[in-house]
C-alpha cells in the first residue's frame, strides 16, 4: 500500500509539473498573439496615414490647383481659355485616377477574381509591368478571399516600389481544401534575411512582415523566397475549410 501510495504522489506531481508547463505555454501564446495583432495595427495604422497623407498632398492640391485656375479663366481672355481649360482638365483626370486607384485599395471589388484581376491590370498600366494572372473564379469563403487578396495586393505593392521588375506572375488556385498562391517577378530582389530589422529605426520590409503575419493569423501560412539580382516570389497557403462568410 505504501508503494502505491508514492507511485499515486508520483503520478500527481508529474501531472501538476505538465498542467504548469501548459499553464506557460498558453501565456506564451497569449502573449505572442497579441504582439501580432498589435504589430497588425500598427500596419493597418500606417496604411491609413499613407492613404490620408496621399489624399492631403494629392488630391486636396489638385482640387485646389484647379479653383485657382478656373478664376484664372474668369480673368483670362479669349486666347487664354482654352489653354487654361485643357491643362485643368487634364490635372483633374489624372487625379480622378488617382482617387479611384486609393478607394479601389480602400474596398476592392467583391469576388477574389475580379479584384486581383483589377489589381494586375492597375499594375500593368501604370508600372509598364507584363502581367500574366491565373486564379479562380468560383466564389470563395469570406475569409480566405479577404486575406488572399490583401497578400497578393502587398506583394504587387512591393514588386512595383522595390523590384525594377518588367514581369511579373500572379498564380492562384484551390485544391483539396487549401488555397494556394504566388506572385513571382524577374526584378532585382532582395535579402530575405532583412525583414524585420532596422534600419536608422525604421523596420525594413514592413509589409512582407504584416503579410506573413495575416496569413500565419488566418491559419495558414506565407513565405518569401528572394535572391538579389534574381527577383522575388511570395508563396501562401490558405485553409478553405472552417472559413466561413460573415453573418
Amino acid at each position: 500500500m505504501a508503494r502505491s501510495t508514492a507511485d499515486t504522489g508520483a503520478e500527481v506531481r508529474r501531472l501538476e509539473a505538465r498542467c504548469r508547463a501548459l499553464e506557460k505555454l498558453v501565456h506564451r501564446s497569449e502573449a505572442e498573439r497579441r504582439r501580432v495583432v498589435s504589430r497588425l495595427l500598427r500596419a493597418e495604422q500606417q496604411e491609413r496615414r499613407r492613404i490620408a497623407s496621399e489624399l492631403h498632398d494629392d488630391t486636396v492640391q489638385v482640387l485646389t490647383a484647379s479653383l485657382i485656375a478656373l478664376d484664372r479663366l474668369a480673368a483670362a481672355d479669349a486666347d487664354a481659355v482654352h489653354a487654361v481649360a485643357e491643362s485643368t482638365r487634364r490635372t483633374l483626370a489624372a487625379a480622378t485616377d488617382r482617387t479611384r486607384r486609393l478607394m479601389f485599395e480602400l474596398r476592392p471589388p467583391q469576388g477574389l477574381a475580379r479584384a486581383v484581376r483589377e489589381l494586375a491590370s492597375q499594375a500593368g498600366r501604370e508600372s509598364n509591368l507584363d502581367v500574366q494572372v491565373t486564379v479562380p473564379a468560383e466564389p470563395l469563403p469570406f475569409m480566405v478571399e479577404e486575406v488572399a487578396y490583401r497578400t497578393v495586393r502587398e506583394a504587387v505593392s512591393n514588386v512595383r516600389r522595390h523590384a525594377h521588375a518588367r514581369r511579373l506572375e500572379i498564380q492562384i488556385a484551390a485544391a483539396e481544401g487549401i488555397l494556394r498562391g504566388s506572385v513571382r517577378d524577374d526584378g532585382r530582389g532582395f535579402d530575405p534575411a532583412r525583414i524585420g530589422r532596422r534600419d536608422h529605426g525604421v523596420r525594413l520590409h514592413l509589409g512582407i512582415e504584416t503579410l506573413l503575419e495575416r496569413a500565419e493569423l488566418a491559419g495558414g501560412s506565407a513565405a518569401v523566397d528572394s535572391t538579389p539580382g534574381r527577383g522575388t516570389e511570395v508563396t501562401f497557403e490558405l485553409p478553405l475549410e472552417g472559413a466561413g462568410r460573415p453573418a
